[in-house]
């Protein structure tokens, strides 16, 4: 096992054993193992439960660690601990777990992003520079640039709210190693203890996506990734410079260390940078699991350890980055000051058709008066509006509904093994 396997594996815990005590209680309504063994075996793992562990490399995953602790603690009890369970199917229902989870935390962040960046757009004046290829080109509302940022998010919120219910739609639980189980128990009813709408279904078509939900986690936060970097990128051009018109926290740039004068956007370049690495571990992704026959292949392990630490890092980005969106400053003076007079050309033109009717015409007159350094009118753009506050309650409760149907049915999950640890702690006291 690897020392990325161990971090990774480390932080699935608690998604080894919820699974465990849904596939036990349901083995324990059946009667399947003697009941004193189901109970010390409920016990012992919620005993497990919440504890922040570090896997030893000699231990070949989460599956060997939870089955040396719980053997540890109920001894001979434990035998049936993992009956007619394969690795595969507990991983691969793990790793889903964990992107559910966090998924909801991203997409929670950005949609409240969204609706800060909304509230600021509605009460901001003033305009910016709008920039194509770099050069200066119409100017836009200063409400306009920050309702763009918060549709974009809620957007992403949509895409990701996408992804948590295609997760959701089948339970890896009962596809054994990749090609069905003869394990006794009832994978539907498991299913819906773990939150999932479904059961495995077709167990081939259900252990594919092992390795192809990676390729789709990371096409969304590879995605999200792009977006802030684009951002950033016009961020630093509006704080830098003599015209710069954007004042960054003060907890998000740093000083140089020779020069007193300058004040560095290290947080938004290193968005650039990570975005980079994202985009070439999309790749690798795609790479690790391409090519392969149908079944599960040792190096699905490797994708699994990239997008597990990739969606906690733009977790984390994004919590930060949604700070600094809404702390930045906008200097309605300087913004203005800054727009280069040739950017009002085109309303230069639109103003001559209007006289003319002729658009060629009335084209080549202002291309003209660009050439001669001709003095343009001034005007303010318009303040596009495309986020309003409808939209923003239905996907909230859209989210939330998605929440409370994954996580109620596991926290019973939990209330209920914490029943059977209680019995065995009242019996040893």
């Amino acid at each position: 096992m690897s020392f990325e396997d161990v971090a990774v594996d480390s932080t699935m815990l608690d998604y080894e054993l919820l699974s465990l005590i849904a596939f036990h209680s349901d083995l324990k309504d059946k009667g399947t193992i003697k009941e004193e063994d189901s109970d010390l075996i409920l016990s012992a793992l919620y005993s497990l439960s919440g504890k922040k562990v570090q896997i030893d490399t000699d231990e070949e995953d989460i599956h060997t660690f939870v089955e040396n602790r719980v053997r540890e603690i109920i001894g001979k009890h434990a035998e049936n601990l993992r009956l007619f369970l394969s690795r595969n199917e507990q991983s691969q229902c793990n790793i889903k777990s964990f992107y559910i989870d966090h998924l909801f935390i991203l997409g929670e962040s950005m949609l409240k992003g969204s609706k800060d960046l909304t509230k600021i757009a509605q009460i901001s004046g003033g305009k910016i520079a709008g920039f194509t290829h770099w050069k200066q080109a119409m100017p836009m509302s200063i409400s306009t640039y920050y309702d763009y940022m918060s549709r974009i998010l809620l957007d992403l919120v949509k895409d990701t709210i996408l992804l948590i219910s295609k997760l959701r739609h089948n339970s890896p639980f009962g596809t054994g190693s990749g090609f069905g189980s003869f394990s006794p128990a009832s994978f539907e009813s498991i299913a819906a203890k773990l939150g999932f709408e479904n059961g495995p279904g077709n167990p081939v078509a259900t252990s594919f996506y092992r390795g192809f939900d990676d390729i789709e986690l990371m096409s969304l936060i590879t995605r999200i990734m792009i977006f802030y970097s684009r951002i950033s990128a016009d961020l630093i051009l509006y704080s830098s410079g003599s015209n710069a018109c954007l004042s960054l926290p003060a907890a998000f740039v740093t000083g140089s260390s020779l020069m007193p004068n300058k004040r560095n956007p290290d947080f938004l370049e290193m968005i650039q940078g990570y975005t980079s690495t994202l985009i070439g571990d999309m790749a690798a992704t795609s790479g690790t699991i391409a090519n392969r026959n149908t079944g599960y292949h040792r190096e699905f392990q490797i994708s699994k350890d990239k997008t597990t630490r990739d969606l906690l890092l733009v977790e984390a980005i994004t919590k930060y980055l949604m700070k600094l969106l809404v702390e930045m400053k906008f200097d309605e003076g300087k913004a203005a000051s800054f727009i280069e007079n040739g950017s009002y050309s085109s309303y230069d033109a639109y103003k001559n058709f209007e006289r003319t009717g002729k658009w060629k015409e009335s084209y080549r007159q202002t291309g003209n008066k660009v050439r001669s350094a001709g003095k343009f009118t001034e005007y303010e753009p318009k303040a596009y509006e495309s986020v309003g506050t409808k939209e923003l309650i239905e996907q909230g409760k859209e989210l939330q509904f998605l929440k409370k149907e994954w996580i109620d049915p596991r926290q019973r999950l939990i209330e209920y093994a914490k029943l059977f640890f209680d019995k065995a702690k009242g019996n040893t006291e």
